[in-house]
């Protein structure tokens, strides 16, 4: 009796050391929860400490360098191998300098999957679908205050835009945007040499939805 009492003492030192040390086990905190990522001595606190006090725009580092911060379909940060996050198909998170994630998702077309980076205010974007009517990108905002948001994507072959006047019989390399949010509204597009586009947009407090669509000129 006493030898079953120690092994299940010692089986809950170990578990909980596991829980401490985050090794591959997804810690579990609210997206909306706050922290200071930074400490005097330099080095990361652990992903749970940094949630504590953390202010809207400061940096969340994984405490494990080998790790990559996630957003968990239900908004909770965890910090988890890549190789586990892509599998998942978890948000990978990247900060920028001024503070502000770049957060890439995985959208789900024709049996594949498809990276799309955003920047925005934290949890202004609840989701990005893709629509095979138009084709276009649907994503679903919640803003509190008027803001703008950048997304990064791929066009060109085995993207969610490839040769889409090829398909619909249009002019050659005749493919534009469109975006609606509350109307047809103005936006930035950049083309980098690597077929990545970028293209930022202003939305408004009541803007719930926006469409990102791709035509092509008859």
């Amino acid at each position: 009796m006493i030898n079953m009492n120690i092994k299940t003492i010692f089986s809950t030192m170990v578990i909980t050391s596991l829980l401490v040390l985050g090794l591959g086990i997804p810690f579990i905190f609210d997206f909306n929860s706050y922290a200071d990522s930074n400490k005097p001595h330099g080095h990361p606190d652990t992903l749970k400490e940094q949630l504590v006090d953390r202010q809207l725009g400061d940096k969340i580092i994984c405490p494990n360098p080998d790790h990559t911060l996630v957003l968990r379909p239900n908004n909770n940060w965890a910090c988890i191998y890549p190789e586990s996050a892509q599998n998942l198909k978890w948000d990978r998170v990247k900060f920028s300098v001024d503070g502000f994630p770049h957060i890439t998702t995985a959208v789900p077309y024709n049996n594949e999957y498809y990276d799309i980076t955003y920047q925005t205010t934290e949890g202004v974007v609840d989701s990005i679908s893709y629509l095979l009517d138009f084709p276009a990108l649907q994503i679903k905002l919640s803003p509190t205050q008027i803001g703008k948001l950048t997304l990064l994507f791929s066009i060109g072959e085995d993207t969610l835009f490839e040769d889409y006047c090829g398909k619909t019989g249009g002019i050659e390399d005749s493919e534009r945007f469109m975006i609606i949010t509350h109307d047809e509204i103005g936006f930035e597009e950049y083309t980098f040499d690597s077929g990545l586009t970028e293209i930022t947009f202003q939305y408004e407090v009541n803007d719930k939805e926006a469409k990102i669509i791709y035509y092509c000129l008859a």
